[in-house]
């Protein structure tokens, strides 16, 4: 057993656990949320886990507000990935909406982190967190970035400017 520059005990199957949970539950919104925007699934499924792996990762050595930090580098290294990997490429416009994304999955993660982050257990915690995190993607795909939310987003912009003239 080790010690972490904050003298908390470090085990490498804590933090292979840990990461490999985080991993295993960032593919599966990955997947999900990629499929309910018209997107391949097994490609969001490979950015899932990747964003939650080196979101879990941040999780395991930053305790506490590294949580939030940790989703945040997991939901832009999951936007960015799923993009290189959907397309072939990486289009630096739609950054803006990259980091909309993650401002509102850091919003949404201050309602709940400190509770998740109080579990004693690191990976019982990412468990908890990875999951509530998946569920809040999910509804945000639902409302925000499916094909349907944005037809209904974009067909009322327009009715509101023809109103508008």
């Amino acid at each position: 057993m080790n010690q972490d520059a904050n003298g908390n005990s470090f085990t490498l199957a804590a933090f292979l656990i840990t990461v490999g949970v985080t991993a295993l539950l960032g593919a599966i919104d990955g997947g999900v949320t990629a499929q309910m925007s018209g997107q391949n699934f097994w490609k969001g499924f490979a950015a899932g886990a990747i964003g939650g792996a080196v979101g879990g990762a941040i999780n395991y050595f930053l305790p506490g507000a590294g949580n939030l930090l940790g989703r945040a580098a997991s939901t832009m290294i999951y936007d960015i990935t799923n993009e290189i990997f959907q397309t072939g490429t990486f289009d630096i416009n739609n950054l803006g909406i990259y980091i909309a994304d993650t401002i509102m999955d850091v919003g949404l993660s201050m309602l709940y982190l400190d509770k998740v982050g109080s579990i004693a257990s690191s990976f019982i915690s990412a468990a908890v967190g990875g999951t509530i995190d998946a569920g809040v993607d999910i509804l945000q795909t639902e409302l925000y970035f499916s094909p349907k939310a944005q037809q209904r987003i974009r067909g009322k912009k327009r009715r509101e400017l023809i109103q508008f003239v």
